[in-house]
C-alpha cells in the first residue's frame, strides 16, 4: 500500500522559507483560493498576476462539437455517434497528422475498432501502455505519412509542434477518475477542486499542438459535458484560452 497525503499544505514549509520570495509560474494555477488553501498560504500574502496569450486566436481554434456526453451514465450509447465524428474528422484531415485525446484504453479500443476497414485504420498508432508512449510519439513525428496519435496519457509533458499534429481531438472530458480513492477523498470535501482540476487537464490538453506565436492546430471537443463544465467552472478558465472557443451554434454558421 502507498500512504498519499490529501494535501500538499502539510509539507510545503520547506519550500516556502527558503527566501523572503518565492515565484511560482505555470500556463495554469487555477484559481488564487483554491491554489492558496492547497498549498497553505494566505490569500492575503500571495500577489497573483495573469497574462494574456501571445499566440493569435485564429490559429488556436477550440471547436465544441458537443456530439453527447461521455459520462459513465451515458458513454454506450454516445460512442456511435463519437466514432463517426471522428471518422468524419479523419476525413477532412487525411492529409495531416493528428492527435486523439481518448482519455481511456475502453475508448481508444472503441476507436480503433471502430475505424477498422476504413481508410484511417493504418494511420493510427495506439501505444497500449504508459511506457510505449515515447517510442510511439517518436515513430508518430519521423513518419512521412499522415499518422494520428490515439492514447489516453498525452495530456502534458508531449510537444507535437508545428506538422506533428495540425489537429487533436479530445473524445472525453478528462475529469479525475474516481476509481482513485484519495481523489473520491478529496471530491467529498470539495467539489469545486475536482471541477478545477478538470479545467486544468482541458487547458493542458488543448495546449499540445500549437506551440509558438507561428504554429496553428484546431481542437476538436467532441464531449458535450464541456458545456456543464464551462457553465460551472467558466471563470476558472484562461480568459485566452475562452477566446478561441467556438460553440456548436457559431460553427454552425
Amino acid at each position: 500500500h502507498t500512504a498519499r497525503p490529501l494535501y500538499a499544505r502539510d509539507f510545503t514549509e520547506p519550500l516556502f522559507s527558503t527566501g523572503s520570495c518565492v515565484i511560482i509560474m505555470s500556463a495554469y494555477l487555477g484559481e488564487k483560493k483554491s491554489f492558496c488553501q492547497s498549498l497553505g498560504l494566505d490569500e492575503a500574502t500571495v500577489a497573483w498576476a495573469r497574462f494574456n496569450s501571445t499566440f493569435p486566436v485564429k490559429n488556436r481554434p477550440v471547436i465544441l462539437g458537443s456530439i453527447g456526453s461521455m459520462s459513465l451514465r451515458n458513454i454506450e450509447s454516445t460512442l456511435p455517434r463519437m466514432i463517426k465524428a471522428v471518422a468524419k474528422i479523419l476525413d477532412t484531415r487525411k492529409n495531416e497528422k493528428g492527435l486523439i485525446h481518448c482519455v481511456s484504453y475502453k475508448i481508444g479500443q472503441a476507436i480503433v475498432d471502430g475505424l477498422k476497414g476504413t481508410p484511417h485504420e493504418n494511420r493510427l498508432i495506439y501505444p497500449l501502455k504508459a511506457d510505449d508512449r515515447e517510442a510511439a510519439f517518436i515513430r508518430h513525428r519521423e513518419s512521412k505519412e499522415p499518422t494520428v496519435l490515439l492514447s489516453p496519457s498525452m495530456m502534458e509533458g508531449f510537444d507535437f509542434a508545428n506538422d506533428a499534429a495540425r489537429w487533436q481531438i479530445v473524445a472525453k472530458i478528462p475529469y479525475p477518475s474516481l476509481s482513485d480513492e484519495q481523489i473520491r477523498e478529496r471530491l467529498n470535501r470539495d467539489q469545486m477542486w475536482y471541477n478545477l482540476e478538470t479545467v486544468k487537464s482541458v487547458v493542458q490538453m488543448t495546449g499540445r499542438i500549437v506551440r509558438s506565436e507561428t504554429d496553428t492546430g484546431t481542437t476538436y471537443i467532441l464531449d458535450s459535458d464541456i458545456e456543464s463544465l464551462l457553465s460551472k467552472c467558466r471563470n476558472a478558465f484562461p480568459p485566452w484560452w475562452m477566446d478561441a472557443v467556438v460553440t456548436p451554434s457559431k460553427n454552425r454558421a
